[in-house]
């Protein structure tokens, strides 16, 4: 005589396993990497993350930039994006779907006039 688990037991027992060896594929996918950010009075920060979900987000802030400018944000000479600052020169911006930052990548926040606010390499 066979004994069946109920079918919700089952389904229960299958999802679960499912889902331990998905967290696993996920975890092996996380990627994350960051990059400090300096200038000549401004600085900030650049943070890549990846946890296979998508998009890919890379977060990147300023602080004491130029005043109430837009300043744009480039990986590897690329523009990738733009930060409002504020009246104190403080700003971040959330850019999705790049593709993730190479250990020595460059990134660089210029102002409105070219110049440079602040850059780093992500590490």
């Amino acid at each position: 005589m066979h004994k069946h688990l109920p079918t919700g037991i089952l389904i229960a027992l299958v999802t679960g396993a499912a889902l331990i060896g998905l967290g696993g594929q996920a975890a092996a996918r996380a990627v994350q990497s960051h990059a400090p950010l300096v200038g000549s009075s401004a600085k900030g920060q650049a943070r890549f993350r990846f946890d296979g979900q998508e998009p890919s987000t890379t977060t990147v802030s300023v602080e004491n930039g130029p005043q109430n400018a837009i300043v744009s944000v480039s990986l590897e000479g690329t523009v990738i994006g733009s930060i409002p600052l504020d009246g104190s020169g403080n700003g971040a911006t959330m850019i999705g779907g790049i593709p993730a930052p190479v250990t020595g990548e460059h990134v660089t926040v210029t102002a409105p006039t070219g110049g440079v606010v602040v850059s780093g390499t992500f590490k």
